[in-house]
């Protein structure tokens, strides 16, 4: 208070004074004081009529003696190196900023923390409204900002939060951490949200979708399972197949080429129950980022799409956790510090147990037992998640988090016939004995694994070192035994036996560095380097077969193949004006597998122009590759799929996409977008015709080109009681192969016309809501034989083979799909718990979407005659299907 008071007397009393002469002889000391001080020191020892602002004088420690100093050189000596200046006006000595001198600029820096728990926080907005400018935090909650010295007021915020905002003065490299509180009022629920769609212009991923994890726990689920995958079945531009079954498929693309990862490592399989419910535990997610536009440069190694998933590090102030019982599966998650108290390290880990067998194999068994059969199918699977991370030093911290999970179906049955054949030689009855066993049995399993060590280099200079290992495994059993036996007098007459067992691997370990630089205000610069190793194992069978008359057993195998990576990126985030930004960068791969190299440079280029107020387009070029192709052997996406490498014989799958769109805020809430693309794509690998997965893949299959192009609209509307969106595609894709449909170019099988998505959500209160989702789409294009022949080999006095005559490839197309999805959501808490119990129908009018068709064999009469006949008979998967959850929090 007594600064303040000598300085106002001070402007007053020395406006009458006459300045002091720069030349007089002062004596005085400076003990440890700060430069403010010490001019106040002036002002009351040596009545020096001094004039500044408080604001502008920097954080300097004073400790001088001066005998008989001039008082001009020791204003030079006390402002020295602060850039201020000193000059004669108003009859006084006026201290303020040298304009002469370049304006300094330091680095403003830190993380972004949630206030309850001490995570970090990805995504979060840091913005400057003086210069309209700001930056976002990065995976790892980290941002850095370069400003000139003074005053600013920094504004943080992020959905669901409160806004923060703190007033710094700028007078040297400072580090910041921000606690942001949860917003006590409900945010405007999207399940997406462009980046770039915020009240401020930050230089950000504008196309990126972000999913909107509190509105996936909202929605309709399948089972009561919250979903992170079958949620993007609701964004525009995604397929699935019936009911969400076989993965998605992203403007043109197969379910291969959509790169999945977790904390940054891939992830192969990515489907529990060939994709009813994933792999990904929603308990454990912390962001989940989907791009199908122009992804950046630091993506790579896909042609359709990303999925980037960040899980939750834990909580580092205290011990919490979480159950949750359904239908399908239950959970458990844990999560605390490592250390009482200084909030340095934390741990989580979370499990998930299917439920499935329970209700599934005492149904079957019954089902099967109508069928005269004696048997069932059993199905079970679990996912583990564990992470835990520990700092350092304040700017090393150390991250290990782990996703272990397996798959495993088994299916079997024995039926016995009794029957008899009357002998007219005996003139009695034979009885017979028929039995027949069979049993298949599937096991998948992923294993992920990454050690992470993130450093600051320098306030804008983060560096990101990763061990990565990701593994999928897979095997396959079948066995088919049939006896006939005659029973009186006892004695085998037949016998057979069929068995098999294959397996198949994929096995992924890279080393990574990823830099995030922040060279100014307008630049955020992204770089890195990766090597790894990948080693495939397209697939071994094994086989057994006997009979009474022979016996034999086999081993086939398909090569394994060693291969190596090595891939630099670098990519630029770039504002050039408030209202235009840029994205532009590039990844150059190296890919060596045998005696083969491949080299190759994907550019990626994006722009953002926010034209108006309300109003904003976009435009995009990318070129992609990826050296990995997944075969499809089953219709269904049963993990028999194959992961296999580009090789001499067969040349990386490449695609050209260029996409432009328009962003509109109609009022304040509604928002617009729609976006056109094309896509070719070059070098697609696919099984030729009449191919499995047991086949040498390499010489049986075939390349080919494929196309798509089509529009994409989503309508939002962000406030009010009740939100939702509408999304809405226009999209026609194919493809051509040399050795498929006779060289012809046919409709790929999710080639869907239009495809029309409405979700719903309408909140009576903080604790109650109901939610609703519809899907509408024309059906999906498949193949069925026009008509059968007989043809037999001139000369060959052969019998005749019946042959099947398909016609075109995919001329068919199932009926239109469509389903309503409903459920309700009722949060409650008490004596320190936290209560979410969820209610839902799948498929609530029962509409019998075919997952596909069998040849099914019918007898009856035509023209007087008893005569068996076939008809193609849908399959469904879904009817109406009840979902509850339960969940409590602690």
């Amino acid at each position: 208070m007594r600064k303040q008071i000598l300085l106002v007397l001070g402007l007053f009393f020395c406006a009458f004074l006459q300045a002091q002469n720069l030349n007089q002889r002062i004596n005085i000391q400076f003990s440890q004081i700060q430069l403010e001080d010490a001019l106040f020191e002036l002002m009351d020892q040596e009545q020096v009529p001094l004039l500044f602002r408080n604001d502008i004088i920097p954080d300097k420690t004073i400790n001088a003696s001066f005998n008989d100093y001039d008082l001009g050189d020791i204003l030079d000596f006390l402002l020295q190196n602060t850039g201020l200046t000193y000059r004669i006006a108003y009859q006084s000595i006026l201290i303020e900023k040298d304009t002469s001198l370049p304006l300094q600029e330091h680095y403003v820096s830190g993380r972004i923390l949630d206030q309850e728990s001490g995570e970090s926080i990805i995504g979060a907005a840091v913005y400057l409204p003086e210069l309209q400018q700001g930056t976002y935090t990065n995976e790892y909650g980290q941002f850095s900002l370069l400003l000139p010295e003074g005053k600013w007021m920094l504004n943080f915020s992020y959905i669901g939060y409160q806004e923060q905002q703190l007033s710094l003065n700028v007078q040297a490299d400072t580090t910041l951490s921000i606690d942001m509180p949860y917003s006590l009022m409900l945010d405007p629920i999207t399940l997406w949200d462009t980046a770039n769609n915020q009240a401020y212009h930050t230089p950000n991923d504008w196309n990126l979708e972000k999913l909107d994890l509190n509105a996936i726990n909202l929605l309709p689920r399948f089972g009561g399972e919250a979903d992170i995958i079958r949620s993007t079945h609701l964004l525009p531009g995604v397929q699935s197949g019936p009911d969400g079954i076989g993965g998605i498929f992203v403007r043109g693309g197969n379910s291969g080429h959509n790169l999945i990862t977790v904390d940054g490592v891939p992830v192969y399989n990515v489907n529990h129950a060939s994709g009813l419910l994933s792999v990904f535990n929603p308990d454990v997610v912390k962001t989940a980022k989907f791009l199908k536009g122009a992804y950046p440069a630091r993506y790579e190694g896909r042609l359709a799409s990303v999925l980037d998933i960040r899980t939750r590090d834990g909580n580092y102030k205290s011990l919490s956790g979480k159950v949750d019982l359904g239908l399908l599966s239950g959970r458990a998650t844990l999560e605390g510090p490592l250390t009482k108290g200084d909030h340095k390290s934390s741990f989580l880990i979370a499990g998930r147990l299917s439920l499935v067998n329970q209700f599934l194999e005492p149904r079957i068994r019954s089902y099967k037992g109508t069928q005269g059969e004696d048997g069932s199918s059993t199905y079970n699977f679990y996912d583990l998640n564990a992470k835990t991370n520990y700092q350092l030093s304040p700017k090393n911290r150390l991250y290990l988090s782990l996703y272990k999970g397996s798959d495993d179906f088994d299916n079997f049955g024995e039926q016995r016939d009794v029957f008899s054949f009357f002998n007219p030689n005996t003139g009695v009855n034979v009885p017979f004995r028929l039995t027949q066993e069979y049993q298949e049995e599937v096991s998948w399993g992923n294993d992920v694994v990454a050690l992470r060590w993130n450093s600051e280099i320098r306030p804008n200079l983060f560096a990101n070192t990763t061990l990565t290992y990701s593994a999928l495994n897979l095997k396959f059993g079948y066995s088919l035994r049939d006896s006939l036996l005659r029973t009186e007098p006892l004695e085998l007459l037949n016998f057979g036996l069929d068995a098999g067992w294959y397996q198949s691997s994929i096995e992924d370990m890279a080393v990574k560095v990823d830099f995030d630089w922040h060279p100014g205000m307008n630049h955020y610069v992204r770089f890195g380097l990766k090597g790894g190793n990948i080693r495939f194992q397209p697939g071994t069978l094994q086989y057994n077969a006997t009979t009474l008359e022979n016996a034999g057993n086999g081993f086939q195998q398909n090569r394994p193949i060693h291969s190596n990576e090595i891939s630099i990126y670098a990519e630029n985030n770039q504002q050039i004006r408030p209202n235009l930004s840029i994205n532009y960068g590039a990844h150059f791969s190296s890919f060596f597998v045998g005696q083969e190299d491949y080299w190759l440079f994907q550019p990626r280029f994006s722009l953002y122009w926010q034209a108006g107020q309300k109003i904003a387009f976009s435009a995009s070029a990318r070129k992609t590759s990826q050296f990995l192709h997944l075969l499809g052997s089953s219709a269904i996406g049963l993990p028999t799929d194959l992961w296999v490498p580009s090789t001499d014989k067969i040349n990386p799958e490449e695609a050209i996409q260029y996409a432009i769109g328009t962003h509109l805020d109609l009022g304040q809430k509604w928002r617009l977008e729609v976006e056109a693309y094309h896509k070719q794509m070059t070098n697609l690998l696919s099984f030729s015709e009449g191919i499995t997965f047991i086949d040498d893949w390499e010489t049986n299959v075939s390349t080919g080109d494929g196309e798509a192009y089509g529009l994409d609209i989503s309508l939002q509307k962000t406030s009010g009681a009740t939100t939702g969106w509408i999304s809405y595609s226009y999209a026609f894709t194919n493809r051509t192969f040399d050795r498929i449909n006779f060289g012809n170019t046919y409709p790929f099988k999710y080639d869907r016309r239009h495809d029309l998505k409405i979700a719903a959500i309408h909140s009576f209160s903080d604790r109650f809501n109901l939610s609703a989702n519809f899907l509408f789409g024309t059906g999906l294009a498949f193949s069925l034989p026009d008509q059968n022949f007989t043809f037999q080999l001139p000369g060959s006095g052969s019998i005749p083979i019946n042959v099947l005559d398909f016609g075109g490839k995919n001329q068919y197309r199932f009926p239109v799909y469509h389903r309503l999805d409903f459920g309700a959501n009722y949060r409650f808490s008490g004596r320190g718990l936290q209560y979410h119990l969820y209610a839902g129908l799948t498929n609530l009018y029962d509409r019998s979407n075919p997952l596909y068709y069998r040849l099914r064999s019918d007898v009856g009469i035509r023209n007087g005659q008893l005569t068996q006949f076939k008809r193609f008979v849908g399959v469904q998967l879904l009817p109406i299907l009840p979902s509850v959850n339960f969940s409590i929090k602690f």
